[in-house]
């Protein structure tokens, strides 16, 4: 199990992210963030992308984040958050 959290820019960002989405896809945003936190907690440091140093991105339903993780320590850092094309979604 790895420990999860989110700077400061990530939690604001994803805070535009739902306020700015349509009513209907919200709901959808807030799953998959929960699904995001479910599958980092299980393994951020094997699901989705490596990228630089401890560096990964994953993407989730039209949902796609970086985040750091220490291994060793069991822990991840959401850094970034964005939405890719398309509505929240599958």
């Amino acid at each position: 199990m790895f420990d999860i959290s989110w700077t400061e820019a990530a939690t604001e960002e994803l805070s535009r992210i739902w306020i700015n989405a349509h009513p209907e896809d919200r709901e959808l945003i807030t799953q998959t963030v929960n699904d995001i936190e479910v599958a980092l907690t299980k393994a951020a440091d094997t699901v989705g992308e490596s990228r630089f140093d401890n560096d990964r991105i994953l993407i989730v339903s039209h949902i796609a984040i970086q985040y750091r993780v220490w291994a060793d320590q069991r822990e991840a850092v959401v850094t970034n958050i964005w939405r890719t094309t398309g509505p929240a979604n599958p």
